[in-house]
């Protein structure tokens, strides 16, 4: 009795050990290429017909906006720095006040030049 106890332990230990190994095998076989992806449809490439497009007219007459903006702050400035160069006496004439303004300017006409670019 104890010889086919130990074939019965044997034979079940056996059966144990393949049923856990062969789905390990059967991974490690199915090892080949990758399957390629979908193709990509026409709908996928192509733009929709409604998609927006920019109107070359529409940023030109933004860009005339921001310029004229821009000319008349420049123009306020230039003409406050003058009423208030011709109030003050010349000794004084280099304040940090006008030191500032003309700084303001200068980025004014800085923005100017790009908007001018564009």
């Amino acid at each position: 009795m104890s010889r086919t106890r130990r074939q019965f332990l044997c034979g079940s230990a056996a059966l144990a050990t393949a049923a856990l190994a062969l789905p390990l095998l059967a991974q490690q076989v199915q090892h080949g290429m990758p399957v390629p992806p979908q193709p990509a449809g026409p709908s996928e490439t192509e733009q929709p017909a409604t998609a927006p497009k920019f109107d070359p007219l529409l940023i030109m007459e933004e860009h005339e906006k921001d310029f004229r903006k821009k000319l008349e702050e420049i123009y306020e400035k230039v003409h406050e720095l003058k009423m208030e160069a011709d109030a003050t006496p010349t000794a004084d004439i280099f304040s940090v006040k006008i030191y500032k303004q003309t700084k303001e300017i200068e980025s004014l006409a800085k923005q100017l030049k790009k908007l001018a670019k564009s």
